[in-house]
């Protein structure tokens, strides 16, 4: 699944320290490339979670009523541009069984193999998990097109973009929070990415 990750503004990066200490092995990402990718990961992971199949709490004859449970899943994702991503999740529901309202929190183990991705500017990366992504977040949602967004992601990933001799691993630390309605989603986030600090607002359409 490929999707658009729109920018609405950027702010507050600065960038950190050179290759010595990151465990960079041939070129260091600039402020705007870290952003790239950052978005890039973010999208793909997201869009990872929301797509999971999991199953739906059946209605109670007797009315609405808290279903609550939790599951895992093992699967492997295609990614937008080549290259596969083997997703481990494990999903806590607690929604109302008639509407679908309420809270689902989600722990979501990425390993990139080969996996390219697209930046907001058209950069494409390709990630080997090293040792991969971990994404949490927790949606609370109305059970319609209305919902509310915040977790994390953290781990480290090889990186090489797509036709520019540049490659090395990156380490992710940063924090979000976001929102989704008819018009689509949109985020906030910040921490560390590729030795760069980054605050970013953006949009996945």
């Amino acid at each position: 699944m490929k999707s658009t990750v729109r920018y609405l503004a950027l702010t507050g990066m600065v960038v950190l320290a050179a290759c010595g200490d990151d465990g960079l092995t041939a070129g260091t990402l600039s402020a705007a490339e870290a952003e790239e990718l950052a978005g890039a990961i973010f999208s793909q992971s997201f869009l990872s979670a929301l797509t999971l199949n999991y199953d739906q709490p059946a209605q109670s004859p007797e009315g609405p009523q808290l279903a609550t449970y939790t599951t895992t899943i093992e699967t492997t994702a295609s990614c937008p541009l080549g290259g596969l991503v083997a997703v481990d999740a494990f999903v806590d529901v607690a929604v109302d069984d008639q509407t679908g309202a309420g809270d689902v929190d989600f722990s979501v183990d990425l390993t990139h193999s080969g996996c390219v991705v697209q930046g907001q500017n058209g950069t494409e990366f390709s990630l080997t998990g090293n040792p991969g992504i971990l994404f949490n977040f927790l949606m609370s949602t109305d059970g319609g097109e209305n919902a509310s967004f915040s977790g994390s992601i953290t781990g480290a990933v090889d990186f090489g973009m797509v036709g520019v001799e540049k490659q090395g691993m990156c380490q992710i630390s940063y924090d979000f929070s976001g929102t989704s309605s008819q018009q689509g989603f949109s985020f906030q986030a910040s921490g560390s990415v590729c030795s760069n600090n980054v605050s970013q607002s953006f949009s996945i359409d």
